[in-house]
């Protein structure tokens, strides 16, 4: 059984070792270098908007929020920093979001902005967003300059 939980102090070396698969797995090919101890920052900083997935006492799974309000509306949302699941365990990655998406609507969040790496599946990934009830909200697009 797989359980869905706030991350607490104890689940940051596993949330970190994820945060790591996910940064070698999808920012490599944009140039994009994430050190570990600018992990290690994010997963303390957002210890308390951030969620595991465990299996047998096991960190699977990682979602990390960022809570922010909208400067053009005011409104309290939730937007996600790092969304990565164990590759043996993504089939349980729509039940970590909704648990994330539980949390931000007893928080009094709005809306959760969730984010898709052009390299991992994005088509894919964009129907299941729309699957879930999301729409696009905005393209971005990166170039190396000069020698970075």
């Amino acid at each position: 059984m797989i359980n869905f939980r706030l991350t607490t102090q104890k689940d940051v070396p596993a949330a970190i070792k994820l945060m790591e698969e996910f940064r070698d797995e999808s920012l490599g090919e944009y140039g994009i270098t994430i050190s570990s101890e600018y992990i290690l920052a994010t997963a303390e900083k957002y210890i308390n908007s951030s969620f595991v997935a465990e299996k047998d006492g096991v960190v699977v799974g990682v979602l990390v929020l960022s809570i922010q309000v909208l400067p053009m509306s005011g409104e309290k949302v939730a937007q996600e920093l790092i969304w990565y699941m164990n590759k043996n365990f993504r089939r349980y990655g729509i039940k970590l979001l909704t648990f994330a998406e539980n949390w931000c609507i007893g928080q009094g969040m709005s809306k959760l902005i969730m984010m898709c790496m052009a390299n991992l599946h994005a088509e894919q990934l964009g129907k299941f967003y729309a699957r879930c009830g999301y729409v696009p909200l905005e393209f971005q697009y990166i170039k190396q300059l000069g020698r970075g």
